[in-house]
């Protein structure tokens, strides 16, 4: 399952009941890139053990919910803004 036009999470299914959701923006043989792994309990409940420790909920009612609360929760990266470069002022020292 992917979010968004340019995904950077992707859950992956690996069993009928069972889950990790990656970080696209680490290579797969970076530790970092598993943020999290889940389990289905029930139909409409999954348990989420976040790898990463984030500070979210352990109990979902979807694995959307669970990557829209990954997303929401992490900052959205863009390329710094220039800072224009000006030499620097010249002074001129009195002598008194």
């Amino acid at each position: 399952m992917d979010f968004g036009p340019q995904p950077r999470f992707e859950a992956k299914q690996l069993s009928d009941l069972e889950w990790v959701l990656h970080d696209l923006a680490y290579d797969e043989s970076d530790p970092r890139r598993v943020i999290a792994h889940i389990w289905q309990a029930d139909p409409d409940e999954y348990e989420v053990t976040w790898v990463r420790g984030l500070p979210l909920d352990r109990w979902y009612h979807s694995i959307h919910s669970v990557l829209e609360d990954v997303v929401a929760l992490t900052p959205n990266r863009t390329k710094p803004i220039p800072i224009p470069h000006r030499p620097p002022t010249t002074s001129l020292a009195v002598a008194v």
